[in-house]
């Protein structure tokens, strides 16, 4: 559908192919709706104490408002208003995805998991951010002269530029180099052809934060 919205498709191949899957979009929303009335019959309100069933029931209701009202409203009508309300609805189609959540227990042990932990994930964030944001304007006040010296190696110092030019550059290095584990590719250059002390930033940062920090965000994973 976007090949073809962008003029790269080929047209003409299964012509009835948005026909076929609108019945088959209709064909599971009517099964999802029988489902849930069935189980709001046998449980009645007890059906709601799950927020899974109640996310469940939130997914069928707009996947339902989609397919047989605001759907064939907008081919229709055509109104602007109703045309973004459509786009809004079928953004909540990747809540779908909740429903196997019912089905397997290990992921639903998971996501409770990140619920409860949600304040010390929020809280451990913020500390590495931190120490990230400290280290990439380090990093990138310290190699702007080395940058700007026209007497460098210009190939190095393009190099350079690439990963610590300035706060973005220096600090999106700094993330990759933080949770890639590929740290290595972001020092060796920097140590051996701008200036060996470098290393010593490389060792408090890779020791303090890389081993020890994501080590004590992990143990306070565990303790939650």
């Amino acid at each position: 559908i976007s090949d073809a919205s962008l003029g790269i498709g080929s047209h003409g191949e299964w012509s009835n192919a948005d026909h076929i899957l609108q019945v088959i979009q209709h064909i599971f929303t009517c099964i999802f709706l029988l489902d849930l009335a069935l189980q709001l019959y046998a449980f009645r309100l007890q059906y709601f104490k799950s927020n899974f069933n109640i996310v469940d029931s939130v997914i069928v209701a707009l996947t339902t408002l989609e397919a047989f009202v605001l759907t064939p409203l907008t081919s229709k009508v055509g109104n602007v208003a109703v045309i973004r309300l459509l786009r809004l609805v079928r953004v909540t189609r990747a809540l779908k995805a909740a429903r196997f959540l019912k089905t397997f227990e290990g992921l639903r042990v998971l996501v409770a998991v990140m619920c409860f932990s949600f304040a010390s994930t929020i809280s451990s964030m913020v500390i590495l951010v931190v120490f990230q944001i400290m280290g990439s304007i380090f990093m990138c006040q310290s190699l702007h002269y080395f940058i700007i010296d026209p007497a460098n190696d210009l190939t190095l110092r393009i190099w350079v530029n690439r990963m610590y030019g300035d706060g973005v550059k220096s600090f999106w290095t700094i993330f990759e180099l933080t949770f890639s584990g590929c740290w290595p590719n972001y020092a060796r250059r920097i140590v051996e052809e701008v200036h060996p002390m470098y290393a010593m930033f490389y060792f408090f940062y890779v020791y303090i934060v890389v081993f020890v920090a994501t080590r004590i965000v992990a143990a306070l994973f565990v303790k939650e």
